[in-house]
C-alpha cells in the first residue's frame, strides 16, 4: 500500500522543503513517508558536533549531531519538541543509551 502513491518532495541542502502528496493517499501511509523523510533530513554538514533546531513532521526539535569518523549520529529528545502533534499511535519508541 505504501508504494501505491509516490510522494514527491523538494530536498535541498539536507532539508525537506516541500511535500506534494497525491490526493487520496491514506493519512497513515503519508505519515510513514513523512517519518522516513524526517530521518533523512540533516542540518549538520560540518565535522564538529552541534545542536540545531530542526522543523519536520515531529515539530520544532533541538537535534544533536555528532560525527564519529564517517558516521553522522543524529539524536533528538522528543519531549523537548514544540508544536508537536500528540495523539495515540501503535508505534513504540524507547530511549537509546548514549552512544560514546
Amino acid at each position: 500500500i505504501l508504494e501505491q502513491h509516490p510522494l514527491h518532495f523538494s530536498f535541498h541542502d539536507g532539508k525537506v522543503l516541500k511535500l506534494c502528496p497525491v490526493r487520496g493517499e491514506q493519512t497513515w501511509a503519508l505519515n510513514i513517508k513523512r517519518g522516513i523523510l524526517s530521518v533523512l533530513q540533516t542540518s549538520q554538514a560540518s565535522t564538529a558536533s552541534a545542536v540545531v533546531e530542526e522543523v519536520d513532521v515531529l515539530g520544532i526539535c533541538p537535534t544533536g549531531y555528532q560525527r564519529k569518523g564517517p558516521i553522522l549520529v543524529k539524536t533528538r529528545d522528543l519531549n523537548l519538541c514544540s508544536h508537536r502533534y500528540s495523539g495515540f499511535t501503535s508505534v513504540q519508541s524507547v530511549v537509546l543509551p548514549h552512544i560514546s
